[in-house]
């Protein structure tokens, strides 16, 4: 009975010995670029150049208002600066997290883009106007799917 019990106590510390180098893995694991969130998530990308002194703030503050509209519908949303980044995103981006996606989306600043899950560029604004977003993300195949099935 004690080689059984010992046998499973090996198995068991093993388990949560995985378990535990898994769990600190992936909190370490940095956003390296936006196709890390495809096929999972909708993105908003907001470029503001440093003269834009308070619109962060203000599109900050409109896209924490509508949090619970902005995660029923599974988006994040990235403010990006020169060098800087706002985002709801809730892990770690890495130092490359915004050169590349200057590279993957190349914009003028002042322009907001609505990237679908597929990684698409969906729809592209002067403004953060979430009611055009929202209505966009709504009339999309996916997302229609998604509330059919959150019905049933």
């Amino acid at each position: 009975m004690l080689k059984i019990e010992a046998k499973y106590f090996k198995y068991i510390t093993l388990v949560m010995s995985f378990l535990l180098s898994t769990f600190v893995y992936s909190d370490q694991e940095e956003l390296l670029n936006i196709e890390q969130l495809l096929w999972e998530n909708r993105i908003i990308l907001i470029y503001l150049s440093n003269e834009d002194n308070g619109d962060d703030i203000e599109n900050k503050r409109l896209l924490t208002k509508y949090k619970a509209q902005i995660n029923e519908r599974e988006l994040i949303w990235f403010i990006i600066k020169e060098s800087e980044i706002m985002t709801n995103y809730p892990n770690k981006l890495s130092n490359e997290f915004i050169s590349n996606t200057k590279n993957r989306f190349p914009i003028e600043r002042n322009k907001v883009l609505l990237i679908g899950k597929d990684g698409g560029i969906k729809a592209k604004g002067a403004e953060l106007n979430l009611n055009f977003i929202f209505e966009e993300v709504d009339s999309m195949p996916m997302r229609q799917q998604e509330i059919k099935n959150s019905i049933e």
